[in-house]
């Protein structure tokens, strides 16, 4: 056994006893550590003590005020491991929230949250090691992703102080990390038009059109059967989802996104020839009568994209070389003209076209896009 030498420092108001720790290894070298001892029950006649360590004075006073507070309110010394709880607040968030969402919460929970925390016991979880690890995640991935994964963290810590397994969060002292906003690319009219013009041979051109003239997001696209268009109305009715591969339906996120619009007959006359070769209720679906995946149409819109720049140039290669005409080449080479759009992106078209040219109100435009907050 290791040779012991205790130099008491402190009593903390009477209540536990703070003091520093020389321990000698069996090689003979030392370290020292601090420690502090707390009476935490008395059974049958005999003191149980809670010994805490901790590389500071500073350290072991704070672990010494959040037991005795925990004491105080009613809560158990013991907590569960986060890695253990965060197993259990999933399952539940499973029978709560959409698949999409639980996609999410599962996603950044298991990826980033337990790795790098998943060892430590919840009441362990202090201010500065969620402050150390919002500030990792921000150096390994960005800002942005460490302010989600930090909220994620403190939902799951707010469901313990619930559960009345700690007393406190340990996120909410945190800031969030200051985050370049994602611009949206809204195409003009003129490089919207030139798209459908020249994507004609894309197999999901109809659905890039009837997102950009109905604004209904990727989910709800592929998502939408035969039945739900009744004469010149979609209702919004279904969402596809993906998770782990394996494709699923569900009813929409929110009760703004379950609506009824409008569509005009051109975008009838582009769905007409494929209601024809329908095999199943789907409106869109692979050669193999299968569902898209979500993935595969975000790329079939990105090799999609590039096809159209390469034909605009090609149009362009005839035609009398002018001042004007050589600064639209290079714009398209640099994607400046016709610039990297998302899919999201087409429904932030239709939502300028309603704001922009047919005057909409934002109320109208929020009904038509299935948003429950008009701003």
């Amino acid at each position: 056994m290791p040779r012991r030498l205790i130099k008491r420092k402190a009593r903390a108001n009477g209540e536990g006893t703070i003091y520093q720790r020389l321990i000698t290894r069996k090689d003979g070298s030392s370290y020292t550590r601090w420690e502090a001892k707390l009476t935490v029950a008395i059974l049958d006649g005999q003191r149980k003590r809670k010994t805490l360590y901790g590389k500071t004075q500073a350290e072991v006073r704070e672990k010494l005020e959040q037991l005795r507070s925990r004491l105080s309110s009613g809560i158990g010394i013991e907590t569960p491991l986060l890695k253990d709880f965060a197993e259990e607040w999933l399952n539940e968030k499973a029978l709560r929230v959409k698949q999409n969402t639980l996609n999410d919460y599962t996603y950044e929970t298991c990826k980033f949250i337990i790795p790098h925390l998943g060892h430590l016991k919840l009441s362990d979880i202090t201010p500065k090691r969620v402050q150390a690890f919002q500030s990792q995640l921000a150096a390994t991935h960005n800002p942005k992703r460490a302010n989600r994964v930090t909220s994620r963290l403190a939902m799951l810590m707010n469901s313990a102080i619930a559960l009345e397994l700690v007393h406190r969060n340990p996120c909410t002292p945190i800031s969030s990390l200051r985050t370049e906003a994602t611009e949206m690319v809204i195409w003009n009219t003129d490089e919207a038009r030139k798209f459908l013009e020249l994507a004609k041979d894309s197999p999901l051109y109809d659905l890039y059109y009837l997102i950009m003239s109905t604004g209904l997001r990727r989910g709800e696209a592929l998502g939408l059967r035969w039945k739900d268009i009744q004469g010149h109305f979609i209702s919004v009715r279904q969402n596809l989802v993906e998770t782990g591969g394996r494709i699923s339906f569900n009813t929409p996120k929110t009760k703004s996104s379950l609506r009824t619009i409008d569509i005009p007959d051109d975008v009838l006359a582009i769905l007409e020839p494929r209601k024809k070769v329908a095999k199943t209720e789907l409106v869109f679906t692979t050669s193999e009568d299968t569902p898209y995946s979500p993935r595969n149409v975000l790329r079939e819109f990105e090799q999609t994209q590039n096809a159209v720049r390469l034909k605009w140039l090609e149009q362009l290669e005839p035609v009398a070389e002018t001042p004007e005409l050589s600064q639209l080449k290079t714009k398209l080479h640099e994607k400046s003209v016709l610039p990297h759009a998302r899919i999201h992106d087409l429904r932030h078209y239709y939502a300028s076209v309603l704001i922009l040219i047919l005057k909409k109100t934002p109320l109208e435009v929020a009904a038509r896009l299935g948003h429950t907050n008009p701003s």
